[in-house]
């Protein structure tokens, strides 16, 4: 997967497809080894392509990365506790310095 999408940070370590993330629309998400991190720039982003086709950044020890398949039952103890609403679940953006 090539792009900005949060489908390579989240699915696409799931079903073992390298991801080349472009940008930092996805800064501060997940940092596995089948996403490689990339500029806009063009040498980089050929760059990234060209480490994923000749490594292997992979691995079906990923799958549950973001869980075992409990995410119910943790979420309604979340909300239980409270502490939820401490949460900051505001997108963070970052600035270009254009």
């Amino acid at each position: 997967i090539l792009g900005n999408s949060s489908a390579g940070i989240r699915e696409a370590p799931f079903y073992n497809v390298p991801a080349i993330d472009i940008g930092s629309r996805q800064s501060n998400r997940a940092k596995l080894p089948s996403i490689t991190r990339s500029s806009y720039k063009s040498i980089d982003i050929f760059r990234a392509i060209e480490d994923v086709k000749t490594s292997e950044h992979y691995s079906s020890n990923e799958s549950y990365h973001f869980g075992d398949g409990n995410s119910s039952q943790m979420f309604l103890s979340l909300l239980d506790s409270g502490n939820i609403w401490d949460i900051n679940c505001q997108k963070q953006f970052q600035s270009l310095n254009l």
